[in-house]
């Protein structure tokens, strides 16, 4: 009886090895197996900071590189901007970034040579209800000339960094004022400028696939058409 009850112990405790290795050789099939990479969760835009993209680490898989540049630990992108949008499950690489050092916000979005200029356009006159950050536009100034309005594209094919809606008051009452701010060269900065203090301006949405430089054009109205260039 008491060998029986031996033999009992023996198998109860062999079998449990076995299902003890078996639960732990499954486990480990199981369990993924890679490099860590930090990826994505939401959306960002360019220019914001990479941290907006909710930062998360996945195990990339073995039988697949990792990709070139790629983080294994969210804290390494800490103060670093987006150099371009990400999508959820993006890998964020070190090519998607803007060097170290970067600020986020608008100045992110300015390119070396060039400046940020807002102008205010009226809705009722100009295309600001359907402008978004890169958008190509012409802009149009008209300034009057005693008896005639003159209309020149002062510049042609410039990007739209920002479009804004602000609420002004004038007179006692409040309206809204959209801001739109391009990119533009030093030069044109100036440009539209004097083209805004001296009269009214408008803004013309281009094709995106447009690049074209087109002659100036200026267009005289009022009694008489003085001078027409195509």
């Amino acid at each position: 009886m008491k060998n029986r009850r031996v033999i009992l112990l023996l198998g109860l405790a062999g079998f449990s090895g076995l299902a003890t290795a078996f639960v732990a050789r499954n486990a480990a099939e199981q369990q993924p197996t890679g490099s860590p990479v930090v990826v994505a969760s939401q959306p960002a835009e360019l220019g914001n900071p990479a941290e907006m993209a909710q930062l998360r680490v996945t195990t990339w898989p073995a039988e697949e590189p990792t990709p070139q540049g790629a983080f294994a630990d969210p804290s390494q992108l800490a103060g670093r901007v987006l150099g371009r949008s990400v999508v959820p499950g993006e890998p964020i690489l070190e090519s998607s970034l803007l060097p170290v050092g970067s600020e986020s916000g608008l100045a992110a979005l300015v390119g070396e040579t060039s400046r940020a200029v807002s102008i205010q356009v009226d809705e009722f006159v100009g295309v600001a209800g359907f402008l978004q950050p890169g958008s190509k536009v012409d802009v149009l100034a008209t300034k009057t000339q005693g008896t005639a309005a003159i209309t020149d594209a002062v510049l042609q094919n410039v990007k739209v960094l920002a479009v804004d809606v602000r609420t002004t008051k004038g007179d006692g009452t409040a309206q809204q004022a959209h801001v739109v701010t391009l990119e533009v060269s030093p030069r044109q900065a100036a440009t539209l400028a004097q083209a805004e203090n001296t009269g009214k301006i408008k803004l013309a949405l281009r094709n995106p696939k447009d690049d074209s430089q087109s002659r100036p054009v200026q267009m005289v109205l009022g009694t008489d058409v003085h001078d027409l260039r195509f």
